[in-house]
């Protein structure tokens, strides 16, 4: 944790500067002057046009477009915490495909700073400043979702509460803020699918509960008027219908959608092949897959972690397709890029690589994969999947 701080310290020391020494600059500003975010259609706000361009290009995957719109209203208000927000929520979608990449997650962290403190002030001066409470709550969580990407649980619940705590401050003063009850949604719903003592400590802990049914309703609140969060609540919904609901075709439908309005969104698109999956359309399954990995060598996109997860659908729809030995192919591709890790990749790469062996009559090399997977880590049913096939081959639906 010291060395996270130690790390940080270069962005700390400039707010503190800011907050400390730079009121007479930022007294030059109107404070009290409405974000005005919610007015669609309004010249006057700041960066409108920018905002909604460059959202548009963001989540068609388009960064450096994006990027370019935000950093102008930066320097146009840069004492404002919209052109901060915005930039940090453009890291934060170029992080959704290179969870490995730190300096990434750096350039994300300090834009998401520099808005909290922004916002703060604005708060500070204005306690009913609902914009502010929106931009906090939005970034709080966004830090604590890339902390439990890390694996760190109690930092994870403790941002959570926090940034929950602004967007149920925005919306008590205004019930109409509809983008607030995107992220309230995903806290609900993904509560609700813990275990009972995870449930428990999340209520007593951090006042965190959570209910499949309020979270849904969450979502589909935002999905259906909100302004910024309006795709990213359809994307969550898709997700978890595919994860949890078993509604396929609605997750299909709604993915679609998203698609069609961002051809370019390896997440949206990612996700739809892995709908087609589930539905069984492996052939087109496999199409999309192929497109995405080819797409990947020609643009920046992935990093390790998400280049490997998008082979392994990818062989798991060769797999599946009964097309075993292009499917082992990928497979020794995933094998050969994770060894050494101990990860869910390689645990279910050595137990589909043995799942295509005994498909293809090939039972010592089978033998010898459910063996590699019972000296690794288990991943959900990995090694009891390993120990049923070393007793009896696997068949296709086992």
């Amino acid at each position: 944790m010291l060395n996270n701080l130690w790390r940080h310290i270069p962005i700390y020391l400039l707010i503190t500067w800011l907050l400390f020494f730079g009121q007479g600059v930022y007294a030059q500003e109107s404070r009290q002057a409405p974000l005005r975010l919610w007015d669609e259609g309004q010249t006057d706000s700041p960066g409108n046009k920018d905002i909604r361009l460059g959202m548009s290009y963001y989540y068609n995957f388009e960064f450096d477009k994006a990027l370019a719109r935000f950093d102008r209203l930066v320097s146009q208000h840069p004492r404002n915490p919209i052109g901060y927000f915005f930039k940090a929520e453009t890291y934060w979608w170029m992080t959704l495909n290179k969870e490995d990449d730190p300096e990434l997650h750096e350039k994300f962290r300090e834009a998401a700073l520099w808005a909290i403190s922004y916002a703060n002030r604005r708060l500070e001066e204005n306690p009913d400043d609902t914009e502010a409470l929106f931009i906090l709550g939005m970034c709080h969580s966004r830090i604590g979702m890339l902390l439990g990407r890390a694996g760190d649980k109690s930092a994870t619940a403790s941002k959570t509460m926090e940034g929950r705590s602004h967007l149920l401050k925005a919306i008590q003063k205004d019930p109409s803020l509809f983008d607030c009850y995107a992220p309230l949604g995903i806290y609900d719903y993904y509560i609700a699918t813990q275990s009972t003592v995870v449930r428990v400590f999340s209520a007593l802990l951090y006042r965190l509960w959570g209910g499949k049914e309020e979270g849904m309703n969450k979502l589909e609140l935002a999905a259906e008027k909100g302004v910024y969060s309006r795709h990213e609540a359809k994307f969550y919904l898709a997700l978890f219908y595919i994860k949890f609901e078993e509604r396929y075709q609605e997750a299909e439908s709604i993915l679609s959608e998203l698609h069609q309005m961002y051809p370019n969104n390896f997440s949206f698109y990612g996700m739809l092949a892995y709908t087609k999956l589930k539905l069984k359309n492996y052939t087109q399954a496999i199409s999309m897959y192929e497109e995405i990995l080819h797409k990947a060598q020609e643009q920046d996109i992935y990093g390790k972690e998400g280049l490997d997860t998008t082979l392994y659908f990818y062989s798991e729809a060769l797999r599946r397709a009964e097309r075993y030995e292009e499917a082992l192919q990928v497979l020794k591709q995933i094998i050969e890029s994770n060894a050494g890790e101990n990860n869910w990749l390689l645990s279910y790469g050595h137990l589909d690589a043995g799942r295509c062996y005994d498909m293809l009559g090939q039972r010592e090399e089978a033998i010898a994969e459910y063996e590699n997977v019972i000296r690794l880590k288990s991943f959900g049913k990995s090694r009891q999947k390993a120990r049923e096939y070393l007793k009896s081959p696997y068949v296709v639906g086992n």
